[in-house]
């Protein structure tokens, strides 16, 4: 759109204002500077300071819906998270299909720390409903299982178990 405006705006001379840098800058310039401002802004994405931040806001949803919907655990290394919002809860507990059947959907590369995410999902007239999901660095085994241990203590054994 800039552009655009650039060669409205400078009929003739356009193709010498797009040469000029000061006055259309690269989109390689334009990326950096992007990421230089994003960066001091949000700061590194890894590290001790990722997992403060994930930790308080954690506490922060889970203060916000009055219960537990939400927990992060670190095992050797790697972070876990398990969250199981209020909805998600109620179709646990609410939908009788929900303890026959329980698939897992996984997506990866969602952020810029590669994280891979779990959905656990139950079928219903309405399609697939969502009852937990489980955010990881890898997918391994141990991650997968201790993720599904948290979900279990965010809902309780037996909302796992059939009825």
């Amino acid at each position: 759109m800039y552009k655009i405006d650039l060669q409205s705006k400078h009929d003739d001379e356009y193709f010498k204002i797009i040469a000029d840098g000061s006055k259309c800058p690269t989109r390689k310039w334009c990326y950096d500077l992007y990421y230089k401002i994003f960066k001091q802004q949000y700061r590194a994405p890894t590290g001790e300071e990722m997992v403060i931040c994930l930790k308080k806001c954690i506490q922060q949803y889970n203060y916000m819906n009055k219960m537990e919907c939400a927990m992060l655990k670190e095992d050797s290394g790697s972070l876990i998270l398990a969250i199981c919002s209020p909805l998600m809860k109620r179709v646990l507990i609410d939908l009788r299909t929900s303890h026959e059947i329980m698939f897992m959907d996984s997506s990866g590369n969602m952020d810029r720390n590669n994280s891979r995410v779990f959905l656990l999902l139950v079928p219903s007239v309405a399609g697939a409903l969502s009852v937990g999901i489980i955010v990881t660095f890898s997918e391994t085994e141990n991650n997968i299982y201790q993720g599904l241990e948290l979900l279990k203590q965010l809902n309780g054994v037996d909302n796992f178990s059939p009825k």
